[in-house]
């Protein structure tokens, strides 16, 4: 069995919105809640710690009958949010996803859980070229690619590496590399799996709901 923490306590600064994103109606329903929704239906799935500071998540995990969840106090920060859900975790492994990638499915999520090492990420390749300022030079599109979420941990290992990490981490593989230069085990990530965070992902997002393409399929 695995515990998810779900991080829903971000304020979406660059979304455009006056509240936070996760709670945008995409097709009616709170974004928020298709994450809620997938991992409640999810057999090995034990509970759902959603780290949030909105009253609101508590009021659709209520009107969505999402029995696994329970809600822990956010932090100020993505990495505070992690450090205070993973006190509440009692699995052995957990899964850190968040609230604002509505598009993932059962198979991606059960492929992550099949690999049994101590971190596990999808990666995505990258269709754009890049320049690193600092260097005045542009990294191979071969060796950089877009790490997503959802990820899987070792839950004392990660902890530890929280509880060691002295600067601000935006993802938990990049910290537990720094902390104890654990590399994670990758997987193909899934094209459609955005992050929404500027008004275009919204317009994005509806395309992808409603398109024909396939990524609305949730099985």
């Amino acid at each position: 069995m695995f515990d998810v923490i779900l991080l829903a306590a971000g304020l979406g600064l660059r979304s455009g919105l006056s509240y936070p994103k996760q709670f945008y109606l995409l097709g009616g329903k709170p974004i928020v809640v298709y994450p809620l929704e997938l991992f409640e239906s999810m057999e090995e799935i034990s509970r759902i710690i959603v780290a949030s500071r909105d009253n609101r998540v508590q009021t659709y995990i209520d009107q969505y009958k999402i029995s696994k969840a329970v809600v822990i106090e956010g932090g100020d920060t993505r990495q505070e949010s992690v450090k205070n859900a993973l006190v509440y975790c009692q699995t052995d492994r957990v899964i850190i996803h968040e609230a604002v990638r509505p598009f993932i499915t059962k198979e991606h999520v059960r492929e992550l859980l099949s690999i049994d090492d101590t971190a596990v990420i999808p990666i995505e390749s990258l269709n754009f070229t890049l320049y690193d300022t600092s260097s005045e030079l542009f990294p191979s599109r071969d060796t950089v690619f877009n790490v997503q979420l959802p990820q899987v941990f070792d839950r004392r290992i990660l902890s530890g590496a929280h509880f060691l990490a002295d600067k601000t981490y935006t993802d938990d593989s990049s910290l537990l590399k720094d902390v104890f230069g654990i590399s994670p085990a990758v997987i193909k990530g899934l094209e459609h799996n955005i992050k929404i965070t500027t008004p275009l992902d919204f317009r994005l997002a509806e395309a992808i709901l409603y398109g024909d393409s396939g990524c609305n399929r949730r099985q």
